[in-house]
């Protein structure tokens, strides 16, 4: 860690992260004015970035300490970060092993360890990361939100191993996401017509709720909003939404049996030609989506 008090930027690791009054400060020892202080007394750091958009750093991450005055360093405090030296370690950079390992001041006393290879060289992680000209918002672990030119992606299980923060292989197989693209003109191949924005909604399961459903799902819980318990009555018992286009198959078949069926005498059972056993034998729950319900 920096050791120069002149320095108006100094390295400093993250030692606490305890306020009791939720300020989000940390403490931070400082070279050599902190040295030998019980972590009590080590002064507080307030972030510099705003609470709107706060990034937390953790314990034993590294992070940038300024106060206001050099010559009075245990006066007010500030802090910038924590520092990430590469995409693997957004979920923890610990500052003695893997935070400085890019951070070479030209005689390489700085590094700690040697790099990680360059993630974008294997073919497995494309499209885990985002692009180097995106404008991208990512969580510790598994969430971010992408905004590329005309387009909005929010994402969430991207990484295959969500479990292994280090692993950047990208998840082909259960990954959910919203994406919203513009972009004049797209062609309609059914109708002919053209579109420009377009919004897909994409997981395993997807539920449509609304506060006011007759099922009364618990949609606000304090820490989950949905809690896992909550989640499984919801595919119980929430309703199936049916396949518009099998929808009309089937009603088209009814119309035709109805129209058309003859009975062999009044008041009989009619008379079981091919569209009606067709119809009897037709299976109903083939029309409901068993993955997008609504309350």
């Amino acid at each position: 860690m920096s050791t120069n008090p002149t320095f108006v930027l100094r390295e400093s690791i993250v030692e606490s992260v305890e306020d009791n009054y939720r300020g989000l400060r940390i403490k931070a020892r400082l070279i050599p004015e902190d040295n030998g202080k019980d972590i009590k007394d080590v002064p507080y750091a307030f972030p510099l970035i705003p609470k709107h958009f706060a990034v937390n750093p953790k314990k034993d991450e590294m992070v940038l300490i300024i106060t206001n005055d050099i010559n009075s360093p245990n006066k007010r405090r500030w802090f910038i970060g924590p520092i990430i030296s590469q995409d693997y370690y957004l979920n923890k950079c610990e500052a003695l092993t893997k935070a400085k390992t890019l951070l070479d001041d030209g005689n390489g006393d700085l590094m700690t360890c040697n790099p990680e290879p360059n993630p974008v060289t294997n073919p497995e992680n494309d499209g885990t990361l985002p692009d180097r000209d995106d404008i991208a918002i990512r969580g510790r672990n598994n969430a971010d939100l992408i905004f590329k030119d005309n387009e909005l992606r929010l994402r969430c299980g991207f990484k295959l191993y969500p479990h292994s923060p280090d692993d950047l292989t990208f998840n082909t197989h259960d990954l959910a996401y919203i994406k919203m693209k513009y972009q004049r003109e797209y062609e309609n191949g059914e109708s002919g017509t053209t579109y420009a924005s377009s919004i897909n909604l994409v997981a395993d399961k997807i539920n449509l709720l609304t506060h006011h459903s007759i099922d009364n799902f618990t949609l606000t819980n304090s820490e989950e909003l949905i809690t896992d318990n909550e989640m499984k009555t919801i595919l119980q018992k929430a309703h199936s939404l049916p396949y518009g286009d099998k929808l009309i198959e089937f009603l088209k078949q009814f119309i035709t049996v109805f129209a058309n069926h003859t009975h062999p005498y009044p008041m009989m059972k009619p008379n079981e030609e091919t569209d009606m056993l067709a119809l009897e034998n037709f299976n109903l729950d083939s029309l409901l989506s068993k993955n997008i319900k609504i309350s």
